[in-house]
């Protein structure tokens, strides 16, 4: 019978790459995914058209509107302790911001700034949002969670960009992880007289700083989003090797994007030779064989 031969190394690559994309709570009687605080998605679609901003892509549906929505204000205690957690860099239910748009109208005084300006930010009203966060920080002017917030609203106004420069200051590697998860979950309209290349001012930010992506702590996937959004924003139509003509900012670039390739693989490979010992297989990948950022795909 002719046909298609798939290999056991691919297989098992696929597997490890579907497992490390998402996973599943029960809650109640209803199977939820549970939100990463990365999304998975890199294919087309992933940058907008203008490449200025990540594209609005949630990271998981919300199954069942109705019913996660009864769910939302049966357990809305639960889902505020989440808040918190989220801008800790945890794993929430992909109702969360669901939940907030409920909340931040439901007349509870006692709810955290943060926590109603997501459900404002959520819901569209983003000047509200706007005057919310500024308002927390004249309290707090240290609170991280509205920092961080206040500088995601600079998608739509640029002079708001100096707080998110402030929140990665205070904390490099969770503002990168929660710029990439709420940017991909929040829907921000931005008017076509406030657009501006949000993501050149982003990737330049952080482009600096590659140590930081040394830390074990960012994720194969993580790691490979950050390549790739750099890869389609800038290079999508040219070869990945460094050329003649680049400017001193292209070429910089690439070589921040070799080095995360370069950690992308020790990552991959540690992660896959983790998964294969712990189904009780001892496996030694041939070096033509080690899984390579190059292999690596969503």
């Amino acid at each position: 019978m002719a046909g298609h031969r798939i290999g056991r190394l691919p297989v098992l690559m696929l597997i490890f790459t579907l497992s490390m994309a998402g996973f599943s709570c029960r809650i109640g009687a209803q199977d939820i995914p549970v939100i990463r605080t990365v999304t998975a998605n890199t294919g087309p679609g992933f940058l907008t058209e203008s490449k200025f901003y990540l594209a609005y892509r949630p990271s998981f549906p919300v199954r069942n509107p109705a019913r996660s929505l009864q769910d939302v204000i049966d357990h809305s205690d639960r889902y505020e302790k989440q808040i918190s957690a989220m801008f800790d860099g945890k794993n929430v239910d992909p109702r969360i911001f669901l939940w907030a748009v409920y909340a931040c109208d439901s007349g509870n005084t006692n709810l955290a700034p943060t926590a109603s300006a997501l459900g404002q930010l959520c819901a569209g009203r983003f000047d509200q949002a706007r005057e919310t966060l500024l308002a927390a920080l004249r309290k707090n002017p240290d609170d991280y969670a509205a920092t961080l917030l206040l500088g995601l609203l600079s998608i739509r106004d640029r002079n708001l960009f100096g707080y998110l420069e402030k929140a990665y200051r205070q904390s490099p590697q969770k503002t990168m992880k929660l710029v990439d998860f709420l940017a991909c979950n929040i829907e921000f309209d931005v008017p076509p007289q406030s657009e501006w290349d949000f993501l050149d001012a982003w990737i330049n930010l952080f482009s600096g700083s590659p140590e930081l992506f040394r830390s074990p702590d960012f994720s194969a996937i993580e790691l490979h989003r950050l390549r790739e959004m750099i890869r389609q924003k800038y290079f999508a139509q040219q070869p990945g090797t460094e050329q003649k003509n680049d400017s001193a900012e292209k070429a910089a670039l690439r070589r921040f994007q070799a080095s995360l390739d370069e950690q992308l693989g020790k990552q991959v490979t540690k992660q896959f030779r983790e998964r294969i010992g712990s189904a009780g297989a001892s496996v030694v990948l041939p070096g033509h064989l080690a899984p390579t950022a190059a292999s690596f795909s969503i």
